[in-house]
């Protein structure tokens, strides 16, 4: 069974988190509001960071941080470990936690805030084009006095999901990824935001 990375990250924090001394971890915009929720539950500080593993990397090196990663797979540890992204490593940290306890995977995920989202979707859009059309999708938010973050694209923050839109780094791509509370949330949010990308990308 496919465990999300930002679900294998929740089971990393509970781990660690009482055995290190800052209680800082990071994801990238992509992951879902799960892994801030269970951070900010076990009294711990989430920094939502820009998507790419050499930007990722390098702010959890540079922030001093035990352990972050993004949604794509990489994830970095340095309370024991040099902080280079590893499968491996990643793969033999779990069966340790599995090793001391008797509970399995399921269980261990227990407890967590869930939500509706979709996989990352992308739309063709050429590389001298995908940025002014995330331009236009962050006048559109400014203009609707909407919640958002620009650190990678437009993340636009609701009480109830959060819209992403960005420009791929490895393609020619516009990149969107969608949660929300509800089903019909979700697809209100997609509609919204894909109607706009379609209008901007003729």
């Amino acid at each position: 069974k496919f465990i999300p990375t930002d679900k294998y990250m929740i089971m990393i924090v509970r781990d660690i988190i009482n055995k290190v001394s800052k209680k800082e971890f990071l994801c990238d915009v992509k992951c879902s509001k799960s892994f801030s929720d269970e951070v900010e539950k076990l009294g711990g500080k989430c920094i939502t960071y820009r998507t790419g593993n050499s930007y990722t990397k390098a702010a959890v090196r540079d922030m001093d941080l035990a352990f972050g990663g993004e949604l794509s797979g990489h994830v970095y540890f340095r309370d024991r470990w040099p902080g280079f992204d590893s499968g491996l490593y990643a793969g033999l940290r779990l069966l340790e936690i599995l090793s001391n306890t008797s509970k399995n995977v399921e269980e261990l995920l227990e407890g967590i805030n869930e939500y509706y989202s979709t996989e990352e979707l992308k739309f063709k859009s050429s590389d001298d084009v995908k940025f002014g059309i995330i331009d236009k999708i962050l006048e559109y938010v400014k203009s609707k006095n909407y919640n958002y973050l620009d650190i990678d694209g437009v993340k636009v923050l609701f009480d109830d999901g959060w819209a992403l839109v960005r420009a791929s780094n490895t393609g020619p791509n516009i990149t969107v990824r969608f949660e929300a509370n509800t089903e019909e949330r979700l697809a209100a949010l997609q509609k919204e935001f894909i109607d706009l990308i379609e209008e901007y990308n003729k």
